[in-house]
This record gives structure tokens, sequence and C-alpha cells, in this order.
């Protein structure tokens, strides 16, 4: 495949707790994505109900990045979704991945950003990428109900062993919550990213840019995590 690093090794399966599947997300199934980003992040801290607030306009930019990706197709953007057995097949979690480019290409299928949001906070949340060929976990979340399950830690191993295979490093913004799970999978903090204080808001919020470097694969060692 010209230009890119093979992405699906057929050694490399989710592995997903018991009750849950785990599988590509279609274009039906953006609105779940949305709903899971919201449920996710915007009740943990007001600092994501000013930067990604939970309005119509900001459900439409989720709805069309989630589209974007899917139909960008799995050798740029990874999306996967993860259903519920025990409810029906509910969409109970996602996460997206932005697969390496040898050209190192950060060319991410994004709309643009909203006219309503800050401006500075955009720049801040929004900017800025490393030009190393690497892999990426860009968007991630879980219902709060099913939460502690095993259901990022199955979506995170996956995208560890992709890069392992390859050989290449994986990057991350951590939320305080998320970097102390990440350290356990062998993510180092590299830098704190500045976000603005907004004392008449969310008072102050922190995020740290990780960086877990590759580590030896074998597709057959069940006993690696």
């Amino acid at each position: 495949m010209h230009g890119k690093i093979q992405m699906n090794d057929p050694s490399i399966e989710h592995k997903a707790p018991p009750g849950y599947v785990i599988r590509p997300a279609t274009l039906d199934e953006v609105e779940d994505l949305t709903r899971l980003w919201f449920m996710s992040f915007n009740s943990s801290h007001d600092f994501w109900k000013i930067t990604t607030p939970e309005d119509k306009v900001t459900t439409q930019w989720f709805n069309d990045v989630w589209a974007m990706g899917i139909r960008a197709g799995p050798e740029i953007i990874a999306t996967w979704v993860v259903e519920d057995l025990n409810q029906g097949g509910k969409a109970v979690g996602f996460s997206r991945w932005h697969v390496p480019q040898l050209d190192r290409s950060q060319e991410i299928p994004f709309p643009p950003f909203l006219k309503e949001w800050d401006p500075e906070l955009v720049d801040a949340f929004w900017g800025g990428m490393a030009c190393s060929i690497h892999w990426m976990s860009e968007f991630g979340g879980v219902d709060p109900a099913c939460q502690r399950s095993g259901i990022l830690t199955a979506l995170l191993i996956w995208g560890c062993d992709e890069a392992d295979a390859a050989g290449l490093e994986n990057y991350l913004d951590a939320t305080p919550q998320g970097r102390r799970i990440y350290l356990k999978f062998g993510f180092e903090d590299r830098e704190p990213l500045p976000m603005l204080e907004r004392p008449d808001s969310y008072g102050t919020f922190k995020l740290t840019a990780q960086v877990r470097l590759p580590k030896p694969f074998l597709a057959c060692d069940a006993n690696k995590w």
C-alpha cells in the first residue's frame, strides 16, 4: 500500500470483555459516537462544557467529524464502536485512531472549527501535532454506566499492539483521570498542554501529552498484558 503503513494485521484483534463486541463503526452510528463523547466528558469537568458544549452546532460538528473519518477509510482513520450484548447491541464505547502515514501527513479529515467556539480555547485544545510517524489515539469515550468493565483497556490494547507491530510510537493527550490508566500501559508524560485559565467558567484544567515507545510485539503473546 503505497505511502501508508499497513494497519490491519490479522493477528491483531480487539480482546473485548465478556458481553461486549468491538467492531468498525458505520455512518449510521455517528450520532451514537457524539452521544458517547458528551456522556464521557461533559459531565466530568466544566472545561468540556465550554470547549465542546452540548448544543446543536457542536453536536453536528462531532457528527461530521466521525462521518468524515469513516468515509476516509481505515487506512487513514480507524473508528471502532463497542456494543453491549446485554443491552441489545447498544453502543456503549468507541475509539478513533489516526493511522500513521509514511509521508508524515497530518491531514486528518476535519470540518472547520466553529465560529461559536472560543478561538483561544480552539487553538489551545485542537492545535499542534507531532510530525514524526506515529499512531495516535484521537478520540474515545465510554458510557459512564459501563466504565470499569474493561472497555477502555480493550480499545487501548489494540492501538498499542498495532503501534508495537509497526515499531512506532503511540501518542495521546491525557486527562487527569485517564493519565493514571495510560501510565499503566507504558505511556510516559512528555509535557503539560497549556489550557487557558477561565476563572469565571471552568477555572483551570490540565491535559498531558503522553508518548508510548514501541515494545517487542509477538502476535501469539497472550500474556503481554
